[in-house]
């Protein structure tokens, strides 16, 4: 079974595709894209700070970064092998 860890990096992985798909858009959206540990996510959707720091965040958006083992899988599902 994944860990807790893997489980949330997947899903905020699943979720990015998603909003590509539907076309939301944030002002600061290409410079979040350049990381691909980061992520824009709603407010209060932030993950447990087990996986991921808040950088940013306003009434609109938060821009958080996955770390650790989080950050190493949002990577490797999101970089070209």
């Amino acid at each position: 079974m994944p860990s807790l860890e893997a489980r949330l990096a997947r899903n905020d992985v699943m979720f990015r595709a998603i909003n590509e798909r539907i076309t939301l858009k944030a002002s600061p959206d290409d410079e979040v894209r350049a990381v691909p540990a980061c992520f824009i996510v709603a407010p209060g959707h932030e993950a447990t700070p087990l996986v991921e720091r808040v950088l940013f965040q306003n009434s609109d958006f938060a821009i958080a970064r996955e770390i650790g083992l989080a950050a190493e899988i949002a990577r490797g599902l999101t970089e070209p092998s």
